[in-house]
């Protein structure tokens, strides 16, 4: 996950944040290259 926060430069935290509300898996499935 981190290295798909770096490559959305976006902050590792604020991924976390997504991942533990409800439809963050699905938000960061749309972004391209993150696929773990």
């Amino acid at each position: 996950m981190k290295e798909v926060s770096k490559r959305l430069g976006i902050p590792y935290t604020t991924i976390s944040t997504w991942k533990n509300s409800e439809g963050g898996e699905q938000a960061l499935g749309r972004k391209p290259g993150s696929h773990n």
